[in-house]
């Protein structure tokens, strides 16, 4: 397996994109079961500051939200990461007069101003779904948990379903930290994963660098559309993608029933090992601990 190959087989296998698009949100709301509560959109804090517009955008349209009981819980407190949100927002072309103001904040309270400033989104809005901010969790687990709090604090004890909205490198583990939290609800909720694309890396001409990520570039080719701007850099995009199979492996060193617990078994395919050990390889990265 080339490189290439690698990183978009390690990035197609950690999106995990069950839903494609805005409609695939729109269909699978409509293929549930009638009844047991409400849909529920978790959009959590990241540096991927299109992940917001997108569900944004969604939820602002009138005919998406006619005749459907949906709630957007927005999460994420100040975590290591959350440095890389507000540069994002700096550098936006729209948000960066934003940039001042958010120091300090955590990730869901940023969201949540772009969303009441740009998109008119609020918890005291009657024309859309109830906006809720969970702003303590630090980590994917904790944005399940502390987002299942938030949800019981409105007596929401399970929901018929929850769209997960999370930066693709993260969002297959974060789906299942939600499933794990809710692993004991005698009624489970339909959880289903939207990372709103999914990145996919081509070769660039050559340079004068020597490292891996100077001879990569996001394409614009990717199964979900462009999305050609406001994304990681290259190099910290690869260190997400190769940090992620070890804390997803179901060993004593993962996160998975036979290591830490925080989520259930996940399954990885013989080729996203061999996609990660061919990116482990070109990058020098041992077998670290999660």
């Amino acid at each position: 397996m080339d490189l290439i190959k690698a990183v978009n087989t390690l990035s197609l296998f950690v999106s995990h994109a069950q839903i494609e698009s805005a409609d695939g949100v729109a269909h699978f709301f409509d293929g549930l079961p009638a009844g047991q509560g409400p849909d529920v959109i978790v959009l959590c804090g990241s540096a991927i500051l299109s992940l917001g517009d997108d569900v944004f955008s969604l939820i602002s349209s009138p005919f998406f939200t006619k005749d459907r009981n949906i709630m957007l819980v927005i999460c994420g407190g100040i975590g290591h990461s959350t440095s890389f949100m507000y540069d994002a927002v700096k550098r936006h072309h729209k948000y960066h007069v934003l940039a001042d103001e958010i120091q300090g904040k955590p990730e869901a309270r940023v969201f949540e101003m772009i969303a009441r400033r740009w998109y008119c989104l609020s918890s005291e809005s009657q024309e859309h779904p109830s906006l809720i901010i969970e702003d303590r969790s630090t980590n994917c687990g904790a944005n399940a948990q502390e987002t299942k709090k938030v949800l019981h604090g409105r007596g929401i004890l399970s929901p018929r379903s929850i769209v997960v909205v999370q930066d693709p490198t993260m969002s297959r583990r974060t789906t299942a930290s939600f499933e794990q939290a809710y692993a004991g609800n005698e009624a489970k909720p339909n959880i289903s994963a939207w990372p709103t694309f999914v990145p996919v890396v081509e070769a660039r001409p050559p340079g004068p660098g020597l490292d891996v990520a100077d001879g990569l570039e996001f394409s614009s080719q990717g199964p979900t559309g462009k999305r050609d701007h406001g994304l990681w850099d290259i190099q910290r995009f690869l260190d997400l993608l190769i940090g992620e199979i070890p804390r997803m492996r179901d060993d004593e060193r993962g996160y998975g029933p036979r290591g830490m617990g925080f989520i259930p078994h996940v399954d990885i395919p013989d080729d996203v090992e061999e996609a990660w050990a061919v990116l482990s390889s070109a990058l020098m990265v041992a077998d670290r601990p999660a």
